[in-house]
């Protein structure tokens, strides 16, 4: 069952017009810096460099974007499937599978474009510098992706799309805020990284973020009508 419902879910999403734009505008996203990569100075102060390579504002209001408007188009499930499962269940599984599917096609999509990019700019030092740890960075970047998500699924279960979408993108601009006035945020901790227990640290409360949001999606689902 959960084997047909994968296929189900990635069959809807590749055959939904509004993803595969989207889709399309994360790989414009991902080369959207390379005019400042050409003109970055290689002296520059690492920092520097990793806030050019993963720009916030790119990130903020292109990325998280096209990521938060992507979980508002198509179905999240089929009426019909729960006729016959006579499950909620099958709903929570469905949406969940619909948005880890849906987020990586576009986090996938923006991440190779701007490896790429930062490639072909001449700043494959730095990536080599870092031992690579910059990819974890674009890892934590998909768990940012995907606790926003989440949100916005559990808002829509009891809201709107507009005012699900809102809110969701509220919170994220909150946070992008809060890392350019303070030392201190969650989805862009990555702009004023402080030491790797502090990373990791961000990682353990984003996945409990994720569990959680997925708990009470699954609560609100079991006792919502449809």
């Amino acid at each position: 069952m959960s084997g047909k419902l994968f296929k189900q879910q990635l069959i809807l999403i590749t055959h939904n017009r509004s993803i595969i734009i989207l889709s399309f505008l994360s790989i414009i996203i991902g080369i959207a810096p390379i005019q400042e990569f050409l003109t970055l100075n290689p002296q520059e102060n690492p920092s520097t460099i990793l806030t050019k390579i993963l720009n916030p504002f790119i990130i903020c209001f292109g990325l998280i974007f096209v990521a938060l408007v992507s979980n508002l188009s198509g179905e999240k499930f089929r009426i019909n499937d729960l006729l016959i499962t006579q499950s909620r269940k099958f709903i929570t599984i469905a949406m969940i599978i619909r948005v880890i599917s849906s987020q990586f096609i576009i986090w996938l999509l923006w991440t190779i474009p701007s490896l790429a990019t930062v490639w072909i700019s001449g700043l494959s030092y730095f990536v080599i510098g870092t031992h690579f740890q910059i990819l974890l960075l674009y890892v934590y970047i998909y768990l940012a992706m995907l606790t926003l998500s989440l949100l916005e699924l559990n808002l829509l279960m009891i809201t709107n799309n507009t005012i699900a979408f809102l809110l969701a993108f509220g919170m994220n601009c909150l946070d992008y805020y809060l890392a350019k006035t303070t030392d201190d945020s969650l989805f862009y901790y990555f702009t004023n990284l402080k030491s790797q227990i502090d990373l990791a640290t961000k990682f353990i409360i984003m996945l409990f973020l994720i569990g959680l949001l997925t708990f009470t999606l699954n609560k609100i689902i079991s006792k919502k009508d449809f």
